[in-house]
């Protein structure tokens, strides 16, 4: 009889939030695309249905985290607001009610916040395709960053 999973816990520096998932990431990906890389990102992909963070996400500026919402602005990269670490990119129409997190959208949750010992054997790749991905022709010019190989659909 095999052990259920076991959740894992990733904690900003200061502890005043949480992301909790029901298992161990099965891949981390080192996502070099413009903001990933500056971040130092390394994501774990599940889905809002999976993810529970304390307190929640918001976009209102009383709340723990904060937001950097750029192009698109389909995901907003939430940050502690004391101690300024990143914890998750999350769909933004789900933390504006938009759309029922039980829909199960994508979240990539940073690895880079759980225990070492969590994640020090699960698989690592750097992907270098996002670099070259191609964007929406809603990503307004003046926020495409000069640095950014991506192609857009203008």
């Amino acid at each position: 009889m095999s052990t259920p999973p076991k959740p894992v816990t990733a904690s900003c520096h200061c502890g005043a939030i949480t992301v909790t998932v029901p298992y161990k990431p099965t891949r981390i990906n080192e996502c070099q695309c413009t903001l990933c890389r500056r971040y130092a990102a390394a994501w774990a992909y599940y889905t809002t249905a999976d993810v529970q963070i304390s307190p929640a996400p918001s976009h209102e500026e009383s709340a723990a985290s904060g937001a950097y919402i750029w192009g698109d602005k389909h995901h907003g990269f939430h940050f502690c607001r004391k101690c300024g670490c990143v914890m998750c990119w999350y769909p933004c129409d789900v933390v504006e009610g938009k759309v029922d997190a039980k829909e199960g959208k994508q979240v990539g949750v940073n690895t880079r916040m759980m225990r070492p010992e969590d994640v020090r054997e699960v698989d690592r790749e750097v992907l270098f395709d996002a670099l070259k991905m191609t964007l929406g022709k809603d990503v307004p010019k003046e926020e495409r960053h000069v640095d950014d190989g991506a192609v857009y659909e203008d």
